[in-house]
């Protein structure tokens, strides 16, 4: 299913002139989802690491 999104505005630099960019939302959707994946798998690895070095620091205290 192709689906054509408004054209975003993709430019780093605000002084140049905005060129736009015709988007397909399916892309869009697509990006934002692997995003949303990827941040809550960092989320639950940081939690791991934080337990590992609250342990690692009780071990160095005995």
């Amino acid at each position: 299913m192709q689906v054509t999104s408004p054209s975003f505005l993709l430019s780093n630099d605000p002084t140049s002139k905005m060129q736009t960019y015709s988007v397909p939302a399916n892309v869009v959707l697509e990006n934002l989802q692997r995003r949303r994946i990827a941040n809550s798998q960092a989320r639950k690895l940081q939690g791991r690491l934080q337990e590992a070095y609250k342990l690692i620091q009780e071990q160095k205290s005995l």
